[in-house]
């Protein structure tokens, strides 16, 4: 605008508002199952993580079948542990080459417990043995707080397990949430 580049200006505002609209439409693909979860907080953190994900030409993958009207553990601490397993999930994907990014996400509640999973690729078999140690991190850079983080809530909360499964380079977060 200084150098008075009018022209310059528009066409940038242009390409990104146009790809804001096409994350957009991406993202009101994704609401309609994210909307069975009626707690509104984790209903939030869950279009805000997705959103991001989409931002980062991630394909999203998501199983919310029946309505989420309560998760039997802390809220904060809930919101806390799917914030946790979601930017895992999106920084293993962005951190590496791959040529198909996809995140998986569901929710699945019956008599006794809610499941939450998240699955995405992962090129690296990561350490099961150590993977809830602090510091511990498959990706360059990262500090390894987030799995760690994610075991002491677990400890706290004695209804709440998280396992991890890795199989045809799939890496794949359950955190199952007993009825107290």
């Amino acid at each position: 605008m200084k150098n008075g580049d009018i022209k310059g200006l528009d066409g940038h505002l242009q390409k990104t508002l146009a790809y804001s609209k096409d994350v957009l439409d991406k993202l009101e693909d994704s609401t309609d199952r994210v909307s069975h979860v009626l707690i509104p907080e984790l209903n939030g953190l869950l279009l805000v993580k997705f959103a991001y994900a989409l931002a980062r030409d991630i394909e999203l993958e998501i199983d919310i079948a029946d309505p989420v009207r309560s998760i039997p553990i802390n809220l904060i601490d809930l919101c806390r542990i799917v914030g946790i397993i979601i930017d895992n999930a999106i920084e293993e994907l962005t951190s590496k080459d791959y040529e198909h990014k996809v995140l998986r996400f569901g929710i699945l509640i019956n008599r006794s417990e809610t499941l939450i999973v998240c699955t995405n690729s992962c090129q690296t078999l990561p350490d099961v043995e150590q993977i809830f140690e602090k510091c511990y991190s498959t990706k360059d850079g990262n500090e390894g707080l987030g799995l760690y983080n994610l075991r002491k809530i677990c400890k706290k909360s004695t209804n709440t397990i998280a396992s991890v499964h890795y199989e045809n380079n799939e890496f794949t977060m359950l955190m199952t949430i007993r009825e107290v």
